[in-house]
């Protein structure tokens, strides 16, 4: 998924906000084997095949470790270059976390994939992509808000600035089914770099995420979270910062 974001999953407005790591297992907590999956994926084995501008990457996870299997995943990615154009797909299957079910329930499969690809012009670069979690909502306890469904889909791009600096923008909308209503969100972001020195950046990155009625887009910035306070209600954040690299 980074690799066909913008931002690069750090700045305010990244891809984060589609869910990933969110919605999976949103009450699992720190030691947990699902916590922040699938953006992360704890107990598991990765491997990878390449070729010359053919990549296929591979993994499989354990989950909760427990006789129920909870959280039990396997997951795929291909990646695919040729000249200025970069194509790439992914997609997980994995049971339902044990924090997220009733305890007597048995894990449901569920599902997320992405599609998404990039293209270097030279003095810009093009991205997009678009997203979607399918959870299983059998075993969970009913409640309006229950997920039914989150996708999300963007489009952005990398422009050179002068030899020193590059702006980075990128609009995204996320779309959440739940029982009793479909939740929207459009998150526009902005960024610019200038480069101090081989190894020292500058930055200033401001997003701002326009919800609808029912709407709870997320907005990250890092490891920072930003979610609306009600449904319905706009988020918006700025940062200046220092970036050196040792």
């Amino acid at each position: 998924m980074i690799t066909v974001d913008t931002l690069g999953q750090g700045y305010w407005g990244n891809t984060q906000g589609a869910g990933i790591g969110i919605y999976q297992s949103p009450n699992a907590v720190a030691g947990d084997g699902g916590f922040q999956a699938t953006s992360r994926v704890n107990n598991s084995i990765v491997g990878a095949w390449s070729r010359p501008g053919f990549e296929i990457k591979g993994i499989v996870a354990v989950g909760d470790e427990n006789s129920r299997g909870t959280g039990r995943l396997a997951g795929v990615s291909a990646s695919y270059t040729v000249g200025s154009l970069m194509v790439t797909a992914a997609g997980n299957r994995f049971r339902q976390y044990a924090k997220d079910i009733l305890p007597d329930a048995n894990a449901a499969w569920q599902h997320d994939y992405l599609i998404g690809g990039t293209y270097d012009f030279g003095s810009w670069k093009l991205a997009m992509g678009y997203y979607q979690f399918d959870p299983a909502e059998s075993g969970k306890a009913p409640s309006p808000t229950l997920l039914e469904k989150a996708s999300s889909y963007w489009v952005g791009s990398r422009v050179k600035v002068g030899g020193v600096g590059a702006l980075l923008a990128q609009v995204m909308r996320t779309r959440i089914q739940y029982t009793s209503a479909l939740g929207a969100g459009t998150t526009t972001a902005i960024t610019y770099e200038h480069l101090l020195s081989k190894r020292t950046t500058a930055y200033v990155s401001g997003a701002h995420v326009n919800n609808n009625a029912a709407g709870r887009a997320l907005m990250l910035g890092g490891t920072t979270l930003i979610s609306p306070s009600v449904p319905g209600a706009d988020t918006s954040a700025l940062s200046l910062g220092l970036r050196h690299l040792f």
